[in-house]
């Protein structure tokens, strides 16, 4: 599985930004570069903060991040939900 930094790297190089395009709110370019390269730890509301910068959900950042599968629970949950759903 890919670090948060790899995936929040991707996402931004995707969508064709630079560090200073998502630097907002208080989360600098420098932090964002240190993140992405695994040298700094993140927390929650910086993190959100740059996936609001991205428009991308927690869905969404995990997907990826998982290299575009679902872990074990997110497909007990699906499949949970999916049977309580048919059944009413």
């Amino acid at each position: 599985m890919k670090t948060i930094g790899e995936t929040l790297r991707q996402i931004r190089k995707s969508k064709g930004l630079k560090l200073k395009d998502l630097a907002i709110n208080g989360v600098s370019a420098t932090f964002i570069s240190k993140v992405e390269r695994n040298e700094s730890n993140i927390g929650l509301n910086k993190f959100e903060a740059l996936l609001n910068g991205l428009h991308v959900s927690y869905d969404e950042f995990k997907y990826l991040q998982n290299n575009y599968s679902q872990n074990s629970q997110e497909e007990f949950l699906e499949k949970l939900n999916n049977f309580v759903i048919d059944e009413n």
